[in-house]
C-alpha cells in the first residue's frame, strides 16, 4: 500500500514514457523492494497505454512481455478484496498481488508484487523437518499456493469435503496422521497441518529416555558427591588411626585390637602429653632460644613476621621503636684463648653478658646480651637515650667487668634510626668503630663522631690505590711489584714529621692484618703497637 501510495507510480499511470520519470520510480522502487526481502520483482501494467514496466528487467509493451499468463489474470481478476494468489511462470513459483488504481476515470493501471515462494515457505512458515509435520495452503479451488508440497497430501485433501476448522485424525500413506485445518479470508485459502502420530510416539519416547538419563545422571553424581564427602571428611581419620597404629600399640594388654575411638582418644591423649613436655622443654631453654632468635636478628638485619612476633613474646626489646647496640671486645684476645679453655671462655663470657645486663638495667634501660662466639659480645638496648648517658653507662659496665673479671675490654656502639632499622648495619658499624682502638690506642666509648673524625683526617701520602696496589701485589706473589709500591710508599715517608709517619704506618699495619687475617683477628695490643712504631728502623 506504501508503494501504491507513491506519487511517482500515480504519475508513471498517466505518462509512463517519461524517461526522467522512469529515472525516479526505479530509485523509489529499490527502496520498498530492499526493506523487504521477499519482493522478487515489481510490475506497474498500464492497459491504457499498453506498456508494462518491471524493477528487475525494463519496460516492455503488452504483446512483448514475459509473462503473458500473469498479465491475463491480473486483468481479468474483478475481486473487489486484495487478495495474495499463486503463480508460476514455469521456472519458479510466486504469489502475488494486483492493487488496481480507479484514481482517474478510464484508468486502467495496476501495481504487481510478486512474492518468492520458496523464500517465503523457508522464512515465514518454517515448517519443521524434524518434527516430520507438513503445512499446505490452497486456494478455494484445491490448488497448492504455499507449503510443504506433498503430492499424496494434496491428492487426500479433496477426500476431506466440507469439513469444518479444527482437528481430526486421518489414516493414509500407510501412516495415521493428526489434521489441523484453518481459512484465511478474504484470500479464501485453506490451511492444513499433518503430523504424524509415530512423531509424538518418538517425542514421548525420548522425553522417557531423557527422564531415565537424567535419573541415572542424579544418582551417579549423587554417589560421586557421597563418596567425595566420605573421602574428604571420613578419610583423614582413617588415615590418622593408621599412623597411631604404625608409631603406636594398636592392642591391649590382652593382645586384643582396640576399637577405632579409643585409639584415636589414646593417640590424642599421648599427643598432648608430648606437647606438654616440649613446651616444659621450651620453657626451661627459653633464655637459649631467645639467645639464637636475637643472634639470627642481628646476623640477617630483620625477621620473618612469624619470628618477630615470637621474639617479641619472648622480650621486650624486640617491639622497641629505637635500639641502641654495643660491641664489648675483648682485647688480647690472644692471650685469652691461651689461658682458658673453651668452657672457660663460655663462662667468662656468659659472666660478663650478666654484668652488662645488671649494669644497664640500673641505668633503667631494658637490655640483652648475645654472645658471637668469638672476641666480644653485643649488647642491646630499647628507648632513646643521649650520648652522653649512653657513654656513661657504657662506661660503668666497661669498668664493672674490667674490675670483677679482670678482663680488658674496647667498647663501641651505634642506634637506629627510623629510616634504617636494619640491625646487621648497625652491629656492622659498630664493629668498625671498635677497631679504632688499634688506630689511635685511646681507652674511650667508641661511636660514630669518633669514626667521622677518623674519616676526615688526611690520607696522603698513602693512598687508597697505593694500598690497595700493595696489598694485591702481595697476596699474587709479585715481589717485585710489592717491591716498587713499598718504594713509592716509604719515599713519601721520609718528609713527612714523627707523628703523622707513625699515623701512616698505623694505618698501612692495620689494612693489611684487616686484609689477610679478617677484622675479628686485628686484636694487636696497644703496647706492642707503640713499641713496633717507636723503634728506629
Amino acid at each position: 500500500m506504501r508503494m501504491f501510495a507513491d506519487e511517482l507510480v500515480r504519475e508513471w499511470f498517466s505518462s509512463p514514457n517519461d524517461p526522467q520519470l522512469l529515472v525516479r520510480l526505479s530509485n523509489s522502487m529499490k527502496e520498498y523492494a530492499a526493506s523487504e526481502p521477499f519482493i522478487q520483482n515489481i510490475y506497474l501494467i498500464s492497459a491504457r497505454e499498453n506498456r508494462v514496466w518491471t524493477l528487475r528487467e525494463s519496460m516492455f509493451d503488452n504483446i512483448d512481455f514475459f509473462d503473458q499468463p500473469l498479465l491475463q489474470k491480473v486483468r481479468n481478476d474483478r475481486s473487489p478484496y486484495f487478495r495474495f494468489q499463486g503463480h508460476s511462470d514455469g521456472k519458479r513459483s510466486y504469489i502475488y498481488l494486483a492493487i488496481r488504481d480507479n484514481s482517474m476515470k478510464n484508468s486502467d493501471g495496476y501495481l504487481v508484487m510478486m512474492v518468492d515462494k520458496a523464500n517465503f515457505d523457508d522464512n515465514v512458515l518454517q515448517s519443521e523437518i524434524y518434527s516430520q509435520m507438513q503445512l499446505l495452503v490452497t486456494d478455494d479451488a484445491g490448488n497448492f499456493i504455499l507449503g510443504n508440497e506433498n503430492e499424496r497430501l494434496l491428492t487426500a485433501i479433496p477426500t476431506f469435503g466440507a469439513m469444518p476448522e479444527g482437528s481430526f485424525d486421518w489414516k493414509g500413506d500407510g501412516r495415521k496422521w493428526f489434521v489441523h485445518t484453518a481459512q484465511i479470508e478474504p484470500e479464501g485459502w485453506h490451511v492444513y497441518q499433518f503430523t504424524p502420530w509415530d512423531v509424538w510416539q518418538y517425542k514421548l519416547n525420548e522425553l522417557r529416555n531423557a527422564i531415565l538419563w537424567s535419573a541415572g545422571l542424579m544418582l551417579t553424581l549423587t554417589l560421586f558427591f557421597l563418596f567425595w564427602v566420605s573421602r574428604r571428611h571420613y578419610m583423614p581419620f582413617s588415615e590418622l588411626i593408621g599412623l597411631i597404629q604404625r608409631h603406636g600399640s594398636d592392642a591391649d594388654g590382652s593382645g586384643r585390637l582396640q576399637p577405632e575411638h579409643q585409639i584415636l582418644r589414646s593417640g590424642i591423649g599421648k599427643l598432648v602429653t608430648q606437647v606438654e613436655q616440649m613446651n616444659q622443654s621450651v620453657k626451661s631453654n627459653q633464655q637459649t632460644i631467645r639467645e639464637d632468635m636475637l643472634r639470627l636478628w642481628i646476623r640477617n638485619g630483620t625477621l620473618p613476621a612469624e619470628s618477630r612476633q615470637s621474639l617479641i613474646e619472648l622480650t621486650p626489646v624486640a617491639k622497641a621503636k629505637q635500639l641502641g647496640l654495643a660491641v664489648v671486645r675483648i682485647e688480647y684476645y690472644s692471650s685469652f684463648e691461651e689461658k682458658y679453655n673453651f668452657y672457660s671462655r663460655k663462662l667468662l663470657k656468659y659472666a660478663m653478658g650478666n654484668i652488662a645486663q645488671e649494669t644497664l638495667r640500673y641505668h633503667q634501660a631494658e637490655c640483652e646480651t648475645v654472645d658471637f662466639d668469638d672476641d666480644h659480645i653485643v649488647v642491646i638496648w630499647a628507648g632513646s637515650m643521649s650520648g652522653d648517658d649512653i657513654r656513661r653507662m657504657l662506661t660503668d659496665m666497661k669498668g664493672n667487668i674490667d674490675r670483677c673479671l679482670q678482663i680488658a675490654t674496647v667498647c663501641s656502639y651505634h642506634k637506629t634510626t627510623e629510616q634504617s632499622f636494619n640491625l646487621q648495619s648497625v652491629y656492622r658499624q659498630a664493629m668498625e668503630y671498635s677497631m679504632l682502638k688499634f688506630l689511635n690506642g685511646e681507652d674511650r666509648i667508641y661511636e660514630a663522631s669518633d669514626w667521622s673524625l677518623f674519616q676526615t683526617q688526611t690520607l696522603e701520602p698513602f693512598s687508597d690505590k697505593l694500598i690497595q696496589q700493595l696489598l694485591q701485589s702481595v697476596s699474587k706473589g709479585e715481589e717485585h711489584e710489592a717491591f716498587l709500591v713499598m718504594e713509592q710508599l716509604f719515599a713519601r715517608l721520609r718528609h713527612l714529621p714523627f707523628e703523622e709517619c707513625r699515623f701512616q704506618l698505623i694505618r698501612l699495619v692495620y689494612g693489611m692484618k684487616k686484609y689477610f687475617c679478617g677484622p675479628a683477628r686485628c686484636r694487636t695490643s696497644t703496647a706492642y703497637r707503640d713499641s713496633w712504631i717507636a723503634s728506629p728502623t
